[in-house]
């Protein structure tokens, strides 16, 4: 995911970090430098089978 992000300019990048026991996908800007949420795998996975449309996700939607 993060190679074609990368190749389309996007500014964001996915990570798998594990966190008080939890694996946690967080979502970085790497424009800004920061973590801009932090998603279960569950919220993650259901995200990533949407289909990507060329303005890219939504991440400030409910989940």
């Amino acid at each position: 995911v993060n190679q074609g992000l990368e190749k389309e300019g996007h500014p964001l990048r996915f990570f798998l970090v594990k966190s008080q026991g939890k694996w946690l996908v967080e979502v970085r800007s790497i424009k800004e430098g920061k973590v801009l949420r932090q998603l279960t795998l569950a919220a993650a996975r259901r995200i990533f089978r949407q289909a990507v449309e060329s303005r890219g996700l939504v991440l400030d939607e409910k989940i």
